[in-house]
């Protein structure tokens, strides 16, 4: 599924603090809202990131 088909609330977000928390052990929780907009850059700029890595 793709960034921009996906929810970030329901499907996004608690995979990443998933992701996050079993490749970085962490002290602190993590903190939604902050994570929400590194999603929301994610999602705006999807195609451009394809496009990049079809460059290497």
């Amino acid at each position: 599924m793709s960034i921009q088909a996906a929810d970030i609330d329901t499907v996004l977000l608690p995979a990443l603090k998933i992701l996050i928390k079993r490749e970085f052990p962490l002290s602190t929780e993590l903190e939604d809202d902050y994570l929400r907009k590194v999603l929301e850059f994610l999602k705006q700029n999807e195609e451009k990131f394809a496009f990049l890595s079809m460059l290497t």
